[in-house]
């Protein structure tokens, strides 16, 4: 049987657009300052929405189950890191971390979102997410949590409610927001769902709820253009133009692949007011290692799937429009870890890697029959750097390694535990 590996997507996270009043289009809330500012979903659409999954074949289709795929001994993603990049120094350095536990169905119930302190060069509290099944593991609740630091307390923010049509795909989602006066949950915004007769996502629109006319008005609406053998060629924005009563596009995505079915690149553009030219804003470019099938890997619920093969990572460029270049401005890297399926708590618990964030030395402290524990380090491209086998407390000199993020494993009696390091 193929061995199975975990990967942990170190990816770009969505978060929620804002409550947003109706306007006319002058004053829409994408154009500001003179600048068109983009719906959250437009820059982060490689990891986009959380409510559809790529299937094999590039299709986008609804995940009308629990979001992440059941199967005997499947691995699970433990957690996300995203970084940007320092223009000053060329380096990159941390941005935000995400955590992720999973029931007993191997489905996500609990998602938190942590941001880097650069005083204290630790993993701050920023946003949680709690998920709700109901008994076919079909999901039906999200709501969001902020950090509040001056109560040291999670605050109700976001609540989400999923509605799937007979064919169990998802057909609308009702968001509503916290109300601090009231105590009270308010209804603000809806996405609605379209699907072909083969079951391929067409069209999302998303509405607003006006408290002072009580009645739903148009905001955004997302179309997807797929070729003839069924691979998503494009997907185009539009906002609701209050003034011409017509949907107006202004944002798209185009994507391109390789013989072998991966997606190799995926541009953005804006569309400009005064020519009506489409511009680029900023492009993905994306590696695989052929040699491995996406079938021998275990995806998230918000699937990578739009490849065949084992995605590597991405480089993301924007346009420079001083030099008319892309430049580049972020990236994802991709770790893929053996499978820590059957790890008890207890065992994570009672292995302890200290001190993290780490300098010159770190240690670990264990319990085993053997009394001894093998220790890996890895890049953020993969890459084995230490393998060394220690007992409890024993010291690990990392003085060779560079500043930066490190991805750890801790082997002891056929147990393993994973997680990230940072190196001083």
């Amino acid at each position: 049987m193929t061995k199975k590996i975990t990967l942990l997507i170190l990816v770009l996270f969505i978060t929620t657009l804002g409550f947003a009043q109706q306007m006319n289009p002058e004053h829409h809330p994408l154009v500001r300052d003179g600048k068109k500012h983009f719906p959250v979903e437009a820059k982060y659409e490689h990891f986009h929405t959380m409510h559809y999954i790529l299937s094999g074949n590039n299709h986008l289709k609804s995940s009308p189950k629990n979001f992440k795929d059941v199967e005997t001994n499947k691995q699970t993603l433990d957690s996300l890191i995203y970084y940007d990049r320092d223009t000053s120094t060329s380096q990159w350095t941390n941005s935000d971390k995400y955590e992720y536990t999973y029931d007993a169905n191997e489905s996500l119930t609990l998602l938190i979102r942590y941001k880097w302190n650069d005083s204290t060069s630790r993993w701050t509290n920023s946003n949680k997410y709690e998920y709700t099944y109901d008994t076919n593991k079909t999901l039906r609740l999200k709501i969001v949590y902020d950090w509040d630091d001056s109560t040291s307390q999670w605050t109700n923010s976001d609540k989400y409610e999923y509605t799937y049509d007979a064919n169990e795909n998802l057909e609308l989602i009702i968001g509503n927001k916290w109300n601090d006066s009231t105590s009270q949950w308010v209804i603000y915004k809806k996405d609605e769902y379209t699907y072909d007769t083969n079951g391929y996502l067409t069209t999302v629109i998303t509405y607003y709820y006006s408290t002072n006319s009580s009645q739903w008005f148009s905001y955004f609406k997302y179309d997807y253009i797929y070729d003839a053998n069924g691979y998503l060629l494009s997907r185009i924005c539009y906002y609701w133009n209050t003034n011409t009563s017509q949907w107006t596009s202004f944002w798209k995505a185009e994507f391109t692949y390789d013989e072998n079915g991966n997606q190799t690149s995926r541009t953005t553009y804006d569309r400009h007011n005064n020519n009506g030219q489409w511009s680029v804003i900023w492009k993905d470019e994306y590696n695989y290692d052929l040699s491995v099938n996406t079938s021998d890997l275990i995806m998230p619920y918000w699937n990578y799937n739009f490849s065949s093969n084992k995605l590597l990572g991405f480089v993301r460029y924007i346009w420079d429009a001083t030099t008319n270049n892309l430049v580049k401005l972020e990236k994802d890297t991709l770790f893929y870890s053996e499978d820590n399926a059957g790890v008890s708590e207890s065992f994570n618990e009672n292995v302890i890697l200290y001190p993290n964030p780490a300098s010159n030395t770190l240690s670990i402290k264990f319990t085993g029959n053997s009394g001894r524990a093998v220790f890996e380090l890895f890049d953020m491209q993969g890459r084995k750097l230490v393998s060394q086998e220690v007992s409890t407390k024993e010291q690990i000199n990392l003085n060779h390694l560079s500043s930066g993020s490190y991805i750890y494993t801790i082997s002891i009696d056929g147990n393993k535990k994973s997680g990230e390091l940072i190196k001083r």
